[in-house]
């Protein structure tokens, strides 16, 4: 199979009702990078997208969008696909990539990964809801994660549209065809246009316990190009080593309520927070956060229903690491939520579990 180099185009680059609650379970993202001109794209590329969207079983094992940068109409270039491109070493298209060191030259290769991708244990997953207020889209994500880590991850909202009509070129000259399912770009937290990053927000600070939870929401005013019944949204999380960026999950998000968002950041200078045990099977838990400053903060636990069950109020910390004893011998076994509040705003929530 051929590919057209994009050397040769002188293209190097490229108590809230939170969410749908994440499963435990592994989905898998295709991204392949095409582009109108390339008559490869055309002939073999576009039907290999076609296959691998038919393997993924509606979505059940993951998704499959297409990247572009060079395109015409230029209404059909993605943003962000400079640095998706240089995340993933592309040098020519069509390229199909899972992970950064895969490109697939099949369908059948392409689903074999996927297969192998899905059935690794998942180490953190994804839910999220969408709402609109006029022309304006709220995404709220929330990430879990499931095991302990000390890894570096990010969560975003990728804007996609299907069902695009466009003329592609291929080695009988350009055609009219429905092109696979495009990414139009990458929500923001702190704005109301797509994002030049791809990535989203860094979601660890340091270790990272099992059963913590991020909660993030996500706003863009709809462009009025964009069919809003051909919409969807994908919350997706990446793990960054180094400077790459591997996806680990993806999920689909769906029609509900936003909530309202946890940010570690918006506490001045805090670094870290951990809860051990967690389960707690016997004594009580530890809170520990560690603080490049000083801060006086609030610490409380709340049931499952909202209801505080613990408080302590005006606790000094230090500047380094800090220690707080969250007493559970009057807790009942189940799921509660410690918050970590500053300034009147809760700015870290984690699932502590008890089951003793």
């Amino acid at each position: 199979m051929k590919k057209a180099l994009l050397l040769s185009m002188g293209i190097f680059s490229l108590g809230y009702a939170q969410a749908q609650n994440p499963a435990q379970k592994t989905k898998a993202l295709i991204t392949q990078f095409t582009e109108t001109w390339c008559g490869p794209c055309g002939d073999w590329g576009h039907p290999m997208a076609s296959d691998i969207i038919l393997g993924l079983d509606n979505g059940n094992k993951g998704y499959l969008f297409t990247s572009r940068g060079s395109s015409s109409p230029s209404s059909l270039n993605s943003m962000g696909d400079a640095s998706l491109g240089n995340n993933y070493a592309v040098t020519g298209v069509p390229s199909f990539y899972l992970l950064t060191t895969q490109d697939f030259g099949s369908s059948a290769s392409a689903l074999s990964a996927v297969n192998a991708f899905n059935s690794a244990t998942t180490v953190v997953s994804a839910a999220a809801n969408f709402k609109y207020t006029g022309t304006t889209l709220e995404v709220g994500a929330k990430a879990k994660f499931w095991s302990a880590t000390s890894d570096e991850y990010y969560m975003t909202v990728f804007v996609v549209e299907s069902k695009i009509t466009g003329s592609q070129n291929t080695s009988g000259g350009y055609q009219s065809m429905t092109l696979a399912p495009l990414l139009r770009g990458a929500m923001s937290t702190t704005g109301t246009t797509l994002s030049s990053s791809p990535w989203g927000e860094k979601i660890t600070l340091g270790a990272t316990a099992a059963n913590t939870t991020v909660y993030k929401v996500y706003t863009v005013n709809l462009d009025p190009s964009w069919v809003k019944n051909n919409l969807k949204y994908y919350v997706a999380l990446y793990k960054k080593s180094g400077s790459v960026y591997e996806i680990v999950n993806i999920e689909e998000a769906k029609a509900g309520t936003i909530g309202t968002p946890t940010s570690m950041q918006s506490i001045a200078g805090l670094e870290n927070a951990s809860l051990y045990p967690n389960p707690v099977t016997e004594g009580d838990a530890r809170l520990t956060i560690s603080l490049k400053q000083a801060a006086t903060l609030n610490v409380n636990v709340t049931d499952v229903n909202g209801r505080v069950v613990y408080v302590s109020n005006g606790i000094h910390f230090n500047a380094g690491n800090n220690n707080v004893t969250i007493p559970t011998q009057n807790l009942s076994n189940g799921v509660y939520t410690v918050n970590l509040i500053g300034d009147g705003k809760s700015s870290y929530a984690q699932q502590l579990v008890i089951t003793k």
